[in-house]
């Protein structure tokens, strides 16, 4: 029988094998960075707090600040358990109860920044994988890779 394990707001947690990792953010708006180290059954969940409020009232640094830290520590966690960085992929970049209208600037800026964190550290992302899921939260099967919505 697989472990589940629930990632909540500002975590990043690796497994590897039988486990299944579960967003459990309720009431707050993030990113769900999801990646996987397919050849070594690995993978990670981890938060990017989502900022609103206009250009005026945020910072990029915080933007980036927030970004690189989630992606730091999930690359951290996972190569701990073995992983190799040449074999990690971003498979999904959720945004979870993110209130945005569409086209939303802020909401696109925050996409480009985490993307552009994904880039400098080499990590190979799969094509359309950012996803509004809005209230579902994202859950990865670390041993089949499969990626599932709940409620």
């Amino acid at each position: 029988m697989k472990r589940s394990v629930n990632v909540h707001k500002g975590e990043a947690t690796a497994g590897c094998g039988e486990i299944i990792l579960k967003s459990d953010v309720r009431d707050t708006s993030c990113f769900c960075i999801i990646a996987r180290d397919a050849a070594h059954k690995i993978g990670a969940l981890a938060h990017a707090l989502f900022i609103h409020g206009g250009a005026k009232e945020k910072k990029d640094p915080l933007l980036n600040k927030e970004a690189r830290q989630a992606i730091d520590k999930m690359l951290s966690n996972m190569t701990l358990l073995g992983a190799q960085p040449k074999d990690i992929e971003v498979e999904m970049i959720a945004s979870e109860n993110v209130r945005h209208d569409d086209p939303d600037q802020d909401f696109e800026e925050e996409v480009r920044c985490i993307c552009d964190v994904l880039k400098e550290r080499h990590i190979k992302c799969r094509e359309h994988i950012v996803q509004d899921i809005g209230a579902h939260h994202a859950a990865l099967d670390v041993e089949t890779g499969k990626i599932f919505l709940e409620d």
